[in-house]
Parts: structure tokens; C-alpha cells; sequence
């Protein structure tokens, strides 16, 4: 039997309703028009939540500012966690959201009804391969793959 970890962030209650934890993004070399994003999170120990869902936010000075458009779609709990314990990859739909070039973007899950907590929480999973620490990372656009957390354009567009 194989076995294999996924290392993440936990999202704590604090977190859930913050901007503490996200993952920034650039386009670098045109604007480019965002229609679905997909993100994976980990599910530990049956955490408390309603929905999730996921926010682009504009930039202030390396953090999240104003927000700029939410995710017409969100997850349920009963819909992503059958088990105690799971990874799942979630697909996130945008009304065309255009980011600019040159411009840094940061996503951010909002939680819904969570309670989280150290042995009880979501986590959003590190890139592969992982773990994933790195110093000076590119968070651009065309780098995401190689992003700390995992979020990824799943329909998209440079305009």
C-alpha cells in the first residue's frame, strides 16, 4: 500500500473570516480573463463549516485590500466532505474577472459557519511538489505552477 502526505496552511477560526491567508497572483504579460479557478484543500479531523467559497482581492503593499469579485459558486460541507479526513479539489467560477497586467491580484477562501482549530481545520494544500518553501518565489501568472499554494486557472484567457 502507497502512501503519500499533502502539506497545507490550516485555516484557523481567525482565518476563516480574515485576509490572513491567500495566495497573490500577476499577470506579467497581458491582461488576462479569468472564468474558473481550482484550488485543493485538505479536511482534517471533520471540521465545523457551511460553505467555501473563493474572493480576488486588489493589492495593498504585499496584502489584500478592496474586494474585487466573489466566486459565483460555493461548497457546501455535505458537498466536499464525506469522510473525516480527505483532500479535495475545488472548482471556483468568476464573471469574467479581469486581472491587469502588472497588477498583483490575492485570493482568499471565505469560510462560512467554520470553526477551526489546530487539531480540527481546513488547510489550503502547498503546490507539488511538496513541501513547498521557498524564498523569492514568482507569484506571476505564468508561474502558478510553481506558486506556495495550490490555485490554478482552470478556464482562462489573455485578452
Amino acid at each position: 500500500m502507497a502512501t503519500w502526505r499533502v502539506f497545507g496552511i490550516p485555516i484557523l477560526t481567525d482565518d476563516a473570516t480574515s485576509l490572513n491567508i491567500f495566495q497573490k497572483i500577476k499577470a506579467i504579460n497581458s491582461d488576462i480573463i479569468i472564468r474558473s479557478m481550482r484550488s485543493t484543500i485538505i479536511l482534517n479531523n471533520n471540521p465545523s463549516f457551511t460553505a467555501i467559497t473563493l474572493k480576488c482581492y486588489s493589492d495593498n503593499g504585499g496584502a489584500p485590500k478592496a474586494l474585487i469579485q466573489s466566486a459565483t459558486n460555493s461548497f457546501t460541507k455535505a458537498a466536499v466532505l464525506t469522510l473525516n479526513n480527505g483532500l479535495k479539489e475545488l472548482y471556483f467560477n468568476f464573471n469574467d474577472l479581469i486581472l491587469k497586467k502588472n497588477t498583483v491580484y490575492h485570493f482568499v477562501f471565505l469560510i462560512s459557519g467554520y470553526t477551526g482549530n489546530e487539531s480540527s481545520h481546513i488547510a489550503w494544500a502547498h503546490s507539488f511538489p511538496d513541501p513547498v518553501y521557498q524564498t523569492n518565489v514568482e507569484m506571476s501568472f505564468e508561474a502558478m505552477l510553481r506558486s506556495p499554494l495550490r490555485l490554478y486557472v482552470a478556464n482562462g484567457a489573455e485578452l
